[in-house]
């Protein structure tokens, strides 16, 4: 469709895969794969021409993943903010097609699934703007640990650096930095991190960093100070700074709510030191505990963060684009549930990473549409529909309005996601997700396919 082809061709114009028609390719493929959401090459494509040559594309030796992550982190750049948000975090996927034999062992011990193990970044704005997807790298452990006694702890120190997560978020994190100094060196990246981020060498890899970063505090350090001993001593005798209303994000299992937190925040210096090590070494950082109750539940953040604090506004800034981090979670959703990626069938490991990162740049492409006509509902429809796209959803829906009246994003959206399945607020409690979104987008794709191509119908039919 043309919106779709137009969004593709602008991340991607510039892309060199050493041959401009492989470059055409994918921009065609990308279009068609956002309106026709499904983890088999054969149902993404539309004619058995595409498919033979989608087939022919993913195949093609000459053809790498990374070229298509750098156009696609550059793409991100271009925004006017002069700081990015990088949320960064580790998942897997898992493959259930049998007869391939490049996957990993993925999961815990006892479990027999074999797939890849993901870490992705992703960019945002500081208003929560979806912009496109930074870098993405794929690992697998190259050996199994047998279960032993105290399996977890054994496991961690058995295996070395270069076969832990922390080891690719490390990789992923220079990736995004030397993308950024190639393109807007002016620009600042702030990384956000989970609590499986809080080990020595990140903590480490911050201190040498230009960029900022936020993670959330998973383990008591001992820290410089001689009037206490470890980190969580040092937040515990801090007076609260501030109280403030916190939103927190819908995700996962909970929904949105608000919070009543009361914040401490306090300059540490904490000393960093791998296991069984004498060697240790002094990072400065600002700690931050968030701290209410929800449902007579605590909720607690502690957060270690390199961005310089001088007033509350400033703590408050590090809390709310922490909560961007959780922005990651709704793409692996969107990623794997309505992308439909571990439902992929390729037998080789390249097709196979070229495939699901394709899906992962078209899963920010839904995850744009949906935040974007939540964040900005008075927005003209055209903005990120073509008008075939309307007219495809005006004549499916068909709904009650004048012909007058102008469409806006979020009713379009609406009409779109409910052409999906969706039955409204009260009957999901919230406003349409990707998975309803996709599902409209793939509902509305040969109609609108057959707008575009209304001249030529008569002649085709006979």
């Amino acid at each position: 469709m043309e919106a779709d082809f137009d969004w593709a061709h602008q991340t991607f114009k510039n892309i060199n895969l050493g041959d401009s028609r492989r470059a055409r390719r994918l921009v065609l493929m990308l279009a068609s794969m956002i309106s026709n959401n499904n983890g088999v090459v054969t149902q993404s494509f539309l004619s058995p021409k595409e498919i033979k040559a989608a087939y022919r594309w993913l195949n093609n030796e000459e053809i790498n993943i990374q070229p298509i992550l750098e156009e696609s982190a550059k793409s991100c750049l271009q925004t006017e903010d002069e700081c990015i948000i990088v949320p960064i975090d580790g998942s897997s996927i898992s493959i259930k097609n049998d007869r391939n034999e490049c996957l990993g062992h993925i999961g815990t011990s006892k479990s027999k699934q074999r797939g890849y193990k993901v870490i992705s970044a992703l960019a945002y704005t500081q208003k929560g703007e979806p912009l496109g997807l930074m870098g993405q790298i794929y690992w697998k452990r190259s050996k199994e640990i047998k279960p032993t006694k105290s399996y977890e702890i054994q496991k961690k120190r058995l295996r070395e650096f270069e076969e832990k997560e922390n080891h690719y978020i490390i990789q992923i994190a220079n990736h995004c930095e030397s993308i950024k100094n190639q393109c807007a060196p002016s620009k600042k990246l702030w990384f956000q991190h989970d609590r499986g981020a809080d080990d020595h060498e990140i903590l480490e890899r911050i201190s040498q960093s230009d960029s900022y970063w936020t993670l959330r505090i998973a383990q008591d350090r001992k820290v410089k100070d001689q009037d206490v001993l470890n980190l969580l001593g040092a937040l515990s005798v801090v007076k609260p700074c501030l109280t403030a209303t916190i939103r927190l994000p819908r995700c996962g299992s909970h929904d949105l709510f608000t919070l009543q937190a009361t914040i401490k925040a306090t300059p540490i210096d904490i000393y960093t030191r791998k296991c069984n090590s004498k060697f240790k070494k002094e990072v400065s950082f600002y700690a931050i505990e968030i701290q209410g109750v929800h449902d007579h539940k605590i909720v607690q953040w502690r957060l270690l963060t390199n961005y310089p604090i001088r007033s509350y506004k400033d703590i408050l800034i590090v809390i709310e684009n922490y909560k961007l981090r959780w922005s990651i979670e709704e793409f692996h959703r969107t990623w794997k549930n309505t992308c439909k990626t571990e439902d992929i069938q390729l037998r080789q490991e390249k097709p196979v990473q070229l495939w699901c990162t394709l899906n992962a740049v078209i899963s920010m492409r839904i995850e744009r549409l949906k935040k974007i006509s939540r964040e900005q509902p008075d927005l003209e429809a055209t903005s990120e529909f073509s008008e075939e796209e309307i007219k495809a959803i005006l004549l499916m829906r068909k709904p009650k309005r004048e012909d007058h009246e102008k469409i806006t994003l979020q009713q379009a959206v609406y009409w779109l996601a409910e052409l999906g399945g969706y039955q409204g607020r009260t009957s999901s409690g919230g406003p349409p997700g990707a998975t309803v979104i996709g599902r409209g987008l793939e509902r509305i794709s040969p109609v609108a396919s057959l707008l575009v191509h209304y001249d030529l119908a008569p002649k085709l039919c006979g």
